[in-house]
């Protein structure tokens, strides 16, 4: 559904950031648009405009979303500044799947964000038509294995884990696997379990240690309290792309077991390790 020009208008008129309340006429355009359950954040975002106040960081979400959906690339600056000075790093939660799923996202909302967060923080990263189908279904198995860094609405960081069983783990660690041709398993799967790590992202201007610490931290308390699989895991893998990738593996520990002709470096690690190193 297209956006209507008065939407377009009041999102990008600088004065409006500051307002926190909807015109009658812009508020029944959003209640057109959010009709449309293929609109990004369209339950969230319903549910949010049910209130006859917003808070600061709850305005900010609108505008966040709406440079989502008008699929601007680039925000104005006058945005950034505008966020930069309202929403800080004591307003960041680290949220799982099943958490967002209750404030009304849907595993496709988040996917998007995820893919939009790696596409603008990984250099040589670039999302394609079928990125989102592919990791929907990833996330669908593995709901408690990530955690999200959300500020004013917004996906700025990322970590996660998602389920391999022997035979992708090994094809994986050959080199010959790629990213996209990842299946995982599923949770009724009984069998060993080897954990892939995919790319951990960060907003450029929230590249913070203590983030990232934080992310990880939430992310092994929630794996820790599912005895049955920490249990039947073998062993960790991840990819790392970039320089600052192959730092973080270093970082963790985890070894290097080989770099392709591409440039990517294929590392595996010790699930213990990782634990004592974020864990309770």
């Amino acid at each position: 559904m297209a956006l209507e020009s008065k939407l377009t208008h009041f999102f990008d008129t600088q004065a409006n950031i500051h307002q926190c309340q909807y015109p009658d006429d812009v508020k029944e355009a959003l209640v057109n648009l959010l009709s449309d359950p293929d609109t990004f954040k369209a339950q969230r975002m319903s549910t949010l405009l049910m209130k006859t106040n917003f808070t600061t960081l709850e305005w900010l979400e609108w505008f966040n979303w709406y440079y989502v959906v008008a699929k601007k690339l680039n925000e104005p600056d006058w945005f950034t500044q505008a966020k930069a000075s309202i929403a800080t790093s004591k307003n960041i939660t680290c949220m799982s799947y099943p958490q967002l799923l209750q404030h009304g996202w849907q595993i496709k909302d988040i996917v998007i964000s995820s893919v939009l967060l790696s596409d603008s923080g990984i250099a040589n990263y670039h999302a394609n038509d079928n990125e989102v189908a592919h990791w929907c279904r990833l996330r669908s198995k593995n709901i408690n294995l990530f955690s999200g860094a959300i500020l004013a609405g917004e996906l700025i960081g990322q970590v996660g884990f998602i389920k391999l069983n022997a035979h992708e783990y090994e094809l994986l660690r050959q080199g010959k696997l790629a990213e996209e041709d990842i299946r995982g398993v599923s949770d009724t799967y009984a069998g060993p379990v080897y954990l892939y790590v995919p790319s951990v992202v960060l907003k450029p201007e929230w590249r913070k240690k203590s983030l990232m610490f934080k992310l990880f931290t939430h992310l092994t308390d929630q794996l820790e309290r599912q005895h049955e699989l920490v249990e039947r895991v073998q062993g960790l893998i991840a990819l790392a792309y970039t320089k600052d990738g192959a730092s973080l593996c270093d970082r963790l520990n985890f070894k290097l077991e080989q770099k392709m002709e591409n440039g990517e470096r294929i590392y595996t690690g010790d699930l213990s390790q990782l634990l004592t190193l974020f864990g309770r």
